[in-house]
């Protein structure tokens, strides 16, 4: 007891302060110096008058801080100040002993109001339609009931056209509730990248623009014409399915110029016959074109190479001449 105030250390909140030995609410500041010892807003003075708990922050245990129920105006003695069997923590009307819920927060309990959900549709209405109304929107399409007696849709259905869209997002959508094919072009809006365009209804590659007037469906850099003529499918960006896009891969019948320079044995314009070998990843090695142009110098030359087999990435290993 290294402060000699008469509790062993282990349990002394202060055991350098004799005159501390408890910090109930942990602001640091010890029970005797401390004015609201459980930090509830409330005075113990004050408290010990009201006969509420001091070191107890919520004396009734019914989940409001006696400070919160001085400041409400309920019984921090009494769990349901109201005595509805409602706890004043979960009563949204804790002194009024006729209401207890205000479902959609405009002040007036349910008990009393006409329209509980605030959805511009009356209880009775709703209760004769069959939706409910304690919830402002009975099908969870984004409509509340309201909005769909105004639509013109059904507040039990959340695709009221059965189009694979929800009414909700066709309105923010701009297309009609009502009408499975907005655009009348034969594709349900559900199903349609284009639902208010009557001219498109696909976007493969999701660039915005629709296929019938982009010129590279899959986005992989060569053109659905080019991907025609070499026989790739223009609308899968990697038609043979090795996980490398077309695009990335060298193209056949197309032309790709690489500089190579090379010493000559003798100073002449003699052509020099090339061969090169390519080998491409999980391929045979691949038949070069070769197409050789003298360069300005008589020390190399530059070459262009005509593929023979579809584009793909490739690596150059040494070169042999003849």
């Amino acid at each position: 007891d290294t402060d000699g105030d008469g509790l062993l250390d282990g349990q002394d909140e202060f055991p350098l302060d004799a005159d501390e030995t408890l910090d109930t609410d942990g602001d640091g500041i010890g029970d005797n110096e401390d004015v609201d010892d459980d930090n509830d807003g409330v005075l113990d003075t004050d408290e010990i008058a009201d006969g509420t708990d001091p070191l107890d922050p919520d004396s009734d245990d019914d989940g409001l801080s006696d400070g919160e129920e001085n400041t409400l105006g309920t019984d921090p003695n009494n769990p349901d100040t109201d005595g509805d069997g409602i706890p004043d923590n979960e009563d949204d009307f804790p002194l009024d002993a006729s209401e207890t819920t205000d479902t959609d927060g405009d002040g007036i309990g349910d008990n009393t109001d006409t329209d509980d959900d605030g959805d511009g549709i009356t209880d009775s209405d709703e209760i004769t339609d069959g939706t409910d109304p304690l919830n402002p929107d009975s099908d969870g399409d984004g409509l509340d009931d309201g909005e769909e007696a105004t639509q013109g849709t059904d507040p039990l259905d959340a695709d009221t056209d059965n189009d694979g869209l929800n009414d909700g997002d066709e309105i923010l959508a701009g297309t009609d509730p009502l009408n499975p094919d907005s655009d009348g072009d034969g594709v349900p809006d559900g199903e349609d990248d284009f639902p208010l365009d009557p001219n498109e209804d696909t976007d493969t590659d999701g660039d915005g623009i629709g296929n019938n007037a982009d010129t590279d469906d899959d986005g992989d850099g060569i053109s659905d014409e080019q991907e025609i003529i070499d026989g790739t499918d223009p609308l899968n960006p990697d038609s043979d399915g090795d996980g490398l896009n077309d695009g990335t891969k060298l193209m056949k019948g197309q032309t790709h110029s690489i500089p190579i320079r090379m010493v000559m044995e003798r100073q002449t314009a003699k052509m020099l016959s090339l061969w090169i070998q390519m080998r491409i990843p999980t391929l045979t090695e691949t038949a070069l074109e070769i197409v050789r142009t003298p360069m300005m110098t008589m020390t190399g030359y530059r070459i262009s190479m005509r593929f023979t087999t579809e584009r793909t990435p490739l690596t150059l290993i040494p070169m042999a001449t003849a």
